[in-house]
């Protein structure tokens, strides 16, 4: 049920995703063909090997680059009706903006039973 809710509240998200990688594939055959094909101009302008591949891999990485170096909210449409129905990250925009009161007083510092330290401990010592 909880897989159903997230696919119905992050649907948008999850077809951009899609439809990058899509992008990055027909990208990839595209610049493939450009700098590989042995008929194509630019595989016979540019000879050596090496310099073909380091086109084909700076073409590669700033197809990647920008889909994941741009944060998905500001990838969504603000003015759309999928971010007036589920909010900005999609997630409900019923969502309080103020955080809670518990959020502005100081958390007191972890202990080492809840830290994970303990268990590491006694597993090494249970090792040795």
């Amino acid at each position: 049920m909880a897989m159903i809710h997230a696919l119905r509240m992050h649907w948008p998200e999850y077809l951009m995703e899609a439809a990058e990688l899509g992008l990055f594939l027909v990208s990839a055959g595209l610049f493939g063909t450009l700098l590989e094909y042995p008929q194509s101009p630019v595989h016979r302008a540019i000879a050596d090997p090496l310099v073909r591949r380091a086109i084909m891999g700076v073409a590669m990485g700033l197809t990647a680059v920008d889909p994941i170096a741009t944060p998905m909210s500001t990838r969504r449409a603000k003015g759309s009706a999928i971010a007036r129905c589920t909010g900005d990250c999609g997630h409900s925009s019923n969502v309080p903006n103020r955080p809670a009161e518990t959020m502005n007083s100081p958390s007191p510092a972890a202990s080492m039973r809840y830290s994970g330290q303990c268990v590491r401990s006694a597993w090494i010592m249970a090792a040795i």
